[in-house]
């Protein structure tokens, strides 16, 4: 299965909870508040946005739209590797600001793969290329991540207010990891290749045409948001529920369309998200916290703020994964044992989305689009070792952060 390791991880997460609550170390009293939460942090709201938005995505991409536009991009390219390179790495950046980085992960590699089998071009480049494009442009919008949704949830920042801050720091990270790949993969992209055809790719227009027009829909009320009586989660979830009922319909004329469609909805994150906020809330409801948050309270202003929640984040994410360590680092500054000052705080929390968006990029286990990535290349035969992941991304990622943390400065 494509999300195995995810599969394990959730298992492990679900079977420590039970055991946990067998021996009464947790009470169901403690289940129950970790996913309805408190006035701080609501992970309820955070699982009907991550659900709903990865909905309206995947039965989308289902329909074979987002395929054909990558071999549109192919094909405008005329087999120009650097301009393919290019148009690619922005084709996903474009991806990931209508969808997420999960579903530009989940919906692009087994594309980069079938350019490297027919047009007989190197895709190390454009793996490489696609990852870094989903993780920089994420930060940019509300819905690009589901540590954005958390972050924003949270402190309250309404979706025009998020993007406000964060379209220079997604800018300035895009660039930057864009230059940098260039300049990496300098001696792989400098060939050409001959042109894709693929005028099968779209079984039905109609339908692909009513889910484009649904998720961009959902994207414009939701850019609107911040000045209609509607929360974030009421308006991704009426939107799924439309394109539900659309794919209801269709089930009877194209065959297997709900049940692809449904099979590929990253499940198997909620038990183990839902198993971590259990957690945290415990952790959070404990003596712990209060020391670990007043220790964070050294940083006295928003550039010490965004430098120690930027490391933090980061750091955090790659020992524990970016969803659990962002739920955990939110908590700490939402305590009120973090002594700080408004702006502060909210230099603190945009730092945070940074850290947890560009986290992904230093190891495999930075986030859930990473492992994901990985278990796609090893089902196409095509292995990338950690040590290999790390000596490819480390000399680009490093920099890219410190430059966008930097920018982050300029706008908080």
């Amino acid at each position: 299965m494509r999300h195995s390791f995810l599969g394990i991880l959730s298992i492990i997460a679900t079977g420590l909870l039970v055991t946990l609550l067998l021996f009464g170390v947790l009470s169901p009293d403690d289940l129950v508040h970790g996913i309805l939460g408190n006035a701080d942090l609501q992970p309820w709201k955070i699982l009907t946005i991550f659900f709903t938005v990865a909905y309206v995505a995947v039965s989308a991409d289902q329909t074979g739209i987002f395929a054909f536009l990558a071999h549109r991009v192919i094909h405008l390219s005329h087999g120009d590797g650097k301009r393919l390179f290019l148009f690619f790495f922005l084709f996903a950046g474009a991806m990931t600001l209508v969808t997420s980085n999960d579903i530009v992960i989940l919906t692009l590699t087994p594309i980069i793969f079938y350019l490297g089998r027919f047009a007989k071009v190197n895709v190390l480049p454009f793996l490489f290329a696609e990852f870094f494009a989903a993780h920089t442009m994420s930060m940019g919008l509300y819905t690009g991540d589901p540590t954005n949704i958390i972050v924003a949830s949270t402190f309250g920042f309404g979706f025009l207010e998020f993007s406000q801050i964060m379209i220079l720091p997604a800018i300035v990270a895009t660039v930057s990891s864009y230059l940098l790949l260039r300049f990496r993969f300098r001696k792989d992209i400098t060939g050409t290749f001959r042109e894709l055809d693929r005028s099968d790719l779209i079984p039905s227009w109609p339908d692909a045409i009513t889910s484009v027009v649904l998720l961009l829909g959902m994207l414009a009320t939701l850019v609107a948001s911040d000045f209609l009586p509607w929360e974030i989660w009421t308006i991704t979830a009426f939107f799924a529920l439309v394109t539900l009922l659309k794919d209801s319909l269709l089930a009877f004329a194209i065959r297997g369309r709900l049940t692809r469609t449904l099979r590929n909805i990253p499940w198997l994150i909620l038990p183990f998200v839902a198993c971590v906020f259990t957690f945290v809330q415990v952790f959070v409801d404990g003596s712990w916290m209060s020391p670990f948050s007043a220790a964070l309270s050294l940083a006295t202003g928003p550039k010490q703020a965004i430098a120690l929640f930027g490391v933090l984040g980061v750091v955090f994410s790659n020992l524990i994964n970016n969803q659990p360590a962002t739920i955990f680092l939110t908590h700490a500054l939402v305590h009120p044992s973090f002594d700080a000052s408004l702006q502060t705080l909210r230099a603190g929390a945009f730092a945070l989305v940074v850290a947890s968006n560009l986290g992904a990029t230093f190891t495999i286990m930075g986030a859930f689009a990473g492992i994901m990535w990985q278990k796609i290349l090893r089902e196409k035969d095509f292995s990338v070792s950690y040590r290999q992941f790390i000596k490819t991304t480390l000399a680009i990622a490093l920099p890219v952060l410190i430059l966008t943390l930097l920018s982050l400065t300029l706008v908080v």
